[in-house]
């Protein structure tokens, strides 16, 4: 059986993987959204064509509800973590 300062570093490394995760999912989030926006600025997505929307919308709600999910994700993780931490002491 692993010692506390074993089993510690142990849910450490894992709350840092999954604190990575987190940071890179909302860092994929906001770029992506910066992405959407600049093509709007930019006219590069037209408001007028209606085939182009819906496929942008369409692609942004998935891309989107994706990323919200695995960030919401990540977070239980981390916060279960931390309770075990907690526990260990």
């Amino acid at each position: 059986m692993p010692s506390k300062i074993t089993r510690k570093n142990l849910l450490d490394l894992h709350f840092s993987k999954n604190l990575q995760y987190f940071n890179t999912s909302l860092i994929l989030l906001f770029t992506f959204l910066i992405g959407i926006i600049i093509g709007f600025i930019t006219n590069q997505i037209s408001y007028g064509n209606s085939g182009q929307l819906l496929i942008v919308g369409i692609s942004s709600t998935i891309i989107i509800s994706m990323l919200v999910v695995f960030i919401h994700k990540f977070r239980e993780r981390m916060k279960r973590i931390l309770k075990e931490v907690r526990n260990l002491d």
